[in-house]
Parts: structure tokens; sequence; C-alpha cells
């Protein structure tokens, strides 16, 4: 991985980059994810929120309360409507920058299946990575 990594939504307005190393990845298949991924799951790489940098004008924002019930910030490219990243209030100071709205997302490694008692029947994780029905426990080192 090379920093700083830059957003890759789907106008190619550049609204986003980050300079700094990623600190975990996952796959999460809450409803939420599934719903603005448009997929069975989202894959997320979390950052320290001083390491994003908005590049031009402002995203998007969406709050909603997570499963957790704490709220969580979505935010998306102000002209495409691409999905860029979230503030958990879980993770306090820290962004889940979704994978797809990277450049290069390549270099992605999730470590984790988070939410996986959301998850679609027919999208089997498929492989060896930790599941969890929610969230993990307290401890985000994976």
């Amino acid at each position: 991985m090379t920093t700083p990594i830059s957003d890759g939504c789907a106008c190619g307005g550049g609204c986003y980059e980050i300079v700094g190393e990623p600190l975990f990845a996952g796959h999460c298949h809450c409803r939420e994810c599934q719903k603005v991924s448009g997929g069975p799951m989202m894959t997320a790489v979390c950052f320290p929120a001083s390491a994003l940098r908005l590049l031009q004008g402002t995203p998007r924002t969406y709050t909603y309360r997570g499963d957790s019930g704490n709220p969580v910030e979505r935010f998306f490219c102000r002209s495409c409507g691409s999905p860029l990243y979230g503030r958990p209030s879980l993770l306090p100071g820290m962004v889940l920058v979704q994978a797809p709205s990277l450049d290069d997302a390549s270099w992605v490694k999730p470590a984790q299946h988070v939410h996986v008692s959301s998850a679609q029947p027919w999208d089997p994780t498929g492989d060896d990575l930790p599941c969890f029905d929610k969230l993990p426990p307290q401890d985000r080192s994976v």
C-alpha cells in the first residue's frame, strides 16, 4: 500500500485522500451496510480520522442508529452519491472508509466478518476469517 490513498468514486470527483496506515479492515453484513453498498455486505478499512483529508467540496451526510443504538454518520459524494466513509460513534476518532470507494482497493486485507446474523442466506462468507454475529469484542486490534 502506498500513501496518499485517494478515492475513486463513480464520478471521479476526488473527494478525499488518506495519508496514514490502516488500523484494520473487515466485512460488515448489517442491513444498513447492505443497503448503502447495494450488495450483501460492505468492506471497510479503519483509519484515524486525522488521516482523512477532504480535497474538494463537502460530502453529503446521513446519520442513523446502528445496531448498538449509537449514531453512525455516513458520507457520500455530493456529485454521484457514491458511499465514501463513515464515522461510527463506537469508534471515536476513527473513520471507516468503504473499500470500493478507493482508487485501488487491491491491498485491502479484511480480517473478519461482523453482523453475520444479518447476512443474506444466499451470500455465504466462504472464507476462513473469524465471524461475529454482531460486533466483535471491544479489542479492535483484529
